[in-house]
């Protein structure tokens, strides 16, 4: 089975958090009863972000109620892996956008993103998800592959650019553009 929604809004008209053009999911009925998904594609995604002194703020959109672990004392210590609502096969998001806020300046980052699961060996518990990212702040292409390990709570990830000046970024980087600004002083 498939469905499909267009023209969602998280937030509201002033504080927008995520707008959507279209999603398409692919499922079955005993995948939703078993918490699956085999496919989801987004087009046009657009995160809006606002960079502080606070950290990273998303318009209209609390993260501390989404991380607050109020939960009791347990005397066994958590599992260091990482527990998903739901298990997805494949999330393919295209013609996505970040759009940043940062001390007044605003930096729309567009990008595609692909993650699709790698099976273990017909073990239906957590697994490890290949990424393929690709970005284009400024102009500027980034790839991103790697895999994600969610059983182990980690990482591997490569990121490569044909070449990336790094100027248009000088009041993003801070104190780290003169360390990383080659020949001055």
């Amino acid at each position: 089975n498939d469905a499909s929604l267009g023209d969602l809004i998280i937030g509201d008209n002033d504080n927008t958090a995520v707008t959507i053009g279209t999603i398409h999911s692919s499922y079955s009925i005993s995948s939703i009863l078993n918490k699956k998904l085999r496919r989801v594609r987004i087009n046009g995604l657009t995160v809006n972000l606002e960079i502080s002194e606070q950290g990273f703020v998303i318009p209209g959109f609390d993260i501390e109620k989404l991380t607050d672990t109020k939960t009791e004392n347990k005397s066994t210590q958590p599992s260091s892996a990482i527990s998903l609502l739901l298990q997805l096969g494949d999330l393919q998001i295209k013609n996505g956008f970040l759009d940043i806020l940062f001390e007044g300046r605003r930096l729309l980052i567009p990008f595609d993103l692909n993650i699709t699961r790698k099976d273990r060996s017909n073990n239906n518990t957590l697994s490890a998800y290949q990424l393929n990212l690709r970005v284009s702040p400024q102009g500027e292409e980034i790839a991103i592959s790697g895999i994600i390990d969610l059983q182990n709570n980690m990482g591997t990830f490569t990121v490569s650019a044909n070449s990336l000046d790094i100027q248009p970024f000088e009041y993003l980087l801070g104190e780290l553009n003169e360390i990383l600004s080659f020949g001055k002083a």
